[in-house]
């Protein structure tokens, strides 16, 4: 869960992060294609927040850990 109680699943096999907010569920990354590529991921092994809601992914085969970036959309809300 993040800090506003969100739900976020890293899907392992798929190579991809899956998030929740007020309309539900949706792919945040790696959701067209597994890589190596800034946007892709290959086999994510875990991941956490910092405290300004950024994500830190271990991308286990591409032996690096990955930042994303918090945005906000037009909502309010990333």
């Amino acid at each position: 869960l993040d800090a506003d109680n969100y739900l976020f699943i890293l899907d392992n096999n798929n190579h991809r992060i899956v998030g929740s907010d007020m309309n539900g569920f949706r792919c945040l990354v790696g959701c067209v294609r597994s890589g190596s590529a800034f946007d892709t991921l290959l086999y994510p092994y875990s991941f956490g927040f910092d405290t300004f809601g950024n994500i830190f992914v271990a991308d286990k085969d591409n032996h690096r850990v990955q930042k994303f970036f918090r945005s906000i959309n037009s909502l309010g809300r990333s």
